[in-house]
This record gives C-alpha cells, structure tokens and sequence, in this order.
C-alpha cells in the first residue's frame, strides 16, 4: 500500500464523474478498508482510455487486497474482475 502512495499512480488518471466513499480503520498500525466503486467514470490518460466502472468493491484488510465483483467497461468492451492478493 506504502508504494502505490508513494508512486502517486493517481495523476495518470482523470476522474470524470462519480463518488468514491470510503470506510477505513486504522487499528493497532492494521488498515481496514471498504469502498463502493459503483459509477465511477475515468480516463487513463497515457494511453487516451475511457473506463466506466460499473458496479464492485475493494476491500484491503492488513496487508491483503481483495477486488470483489468489479463490472468494469474498457473501451467499449466489458470486464469482470474478482480476485485477491494475499501477502505472506
């Protein structure tokens, strides 16, 4: 998590509309994390791509992410991503 908030990755992207409400504790240096990112729509801007999310979430416990049922549309082709990456 420390890197990806280093990197700033968030300035290739420009956020067209939508609302990102987060849920986050912070417990004993333990990150607990939810969002909805229903209706979110963007545009990576290296590479000039549209993306609309749909519906989905994100979930990061610890140090584990977790991307739950995410409907994603990329340049007029639809995704789906559900997956979870555990750190040992």
């Amino acid at each position: 998590i420390n890197n990806f908030l280093n990197n700033n990755i968030l300035k290739d992207y420009k956020f067209n509309s939508g609302k990102v409400n987060i849920n986050l504790n912070l417990i004993n240096n333990k990150l607990n994390l939810y969002t909805d990112l229903g209706g979110i729509n963007l545009n990576y801007l290296p590479l000039d791509l549209p993306i609309e999310i749909i519906n989905g979430s994100i979930l990061i416990r610890n140090d584990n992410l977790k991307f739950n049922k995410v409907n994603l549309i990329i340049q007029y082709k639809v995704y789906f991503l559900s997956f979870q990456v555990i750190s040992g």
